[in-house]
């Protein structure tokens, strides 16, 4: 399903106004995070979305601390295009777009800490810090000057498909497009 150019910008622009300063005050690129709300929830229109008004898609475990969420939506997701490989996964639910940002602000900075996203799905496991997934974010934030840059490298930490180089350069090469596309380089 599509949106009309007028849908899509109306999107943003909710977004922006609601989530743009919590970006802005976690030093993460308002630009980056439109792009990636965009492409997640196909400007707000995915099924996900729908449930869960989350625009991140954010999977969480319940026992995972970070990001902090107010409610937990299960569904039947897919983990991989190729080969196409499906998982009953936990979404975070927000309840506005400001929570929602806050909770891809938090995400992004816990990535890989012992509380941040699952590398285990049992709640029994000790949490671990994954220093190859800190390696990652660490290289990520690296970035956070560069918003064309940031964008296209949010596969480092668990946006769009990321197993192998070419899935990364993909998934980053679509929110860098959408980056472009909607002039969202100077938002923020």
């Amino acid at each position: 399903m599509g949106v009309t150019p007028a849908e899509a910008f109306a999107f943003i622009r909710c977004l922006a106004e609601d989530g743009g300063k919590t970006a802005k005050d976690n030093n993460l690129p308002v630009g980056a995070m439109l792009a990636c709300a965009c492409q997640e929830s196909m400007f707000g229109t995915s099924k996900i979305y729908q449930k869960t008004g989350n625009p991140f898609n954010l999977q969480k475990w319940p026992h995972i601390i970070w990001p902090v969420t107010s409610d937990i939506y299960w569904s039947e997701t897919k983990i991989s295009e190729d080969p196409p490989k499906f998982l009953r996964a936990p979404f975070n639910c927000a309840t506005s777009f400001a929570d929602a940002v806050r909770q891809w602000c938090e995400w992004i900075l816990h990535y890989g800490d012992a509380d941040g996203p699952p590398g285990q799905m049992s709640a029994k496991a000790p949490a671990v810090a994954n220093t190859q997934a800190q390696a990652r974010r660490h290289r990520l934030l690296g970035y956070r000057t560069n918003v064309m840059d940031f964008t296209f490298n949010l596969p480092l930490v668990g946006f769009g498909e990321n197993q192998t180089e070419a899935l990364r350069q993909r998934s980053g090469g679509r929110y860098l497009q959408t980056l472009k596309d909607y002039g969202l380089q100077s938002m923020g």
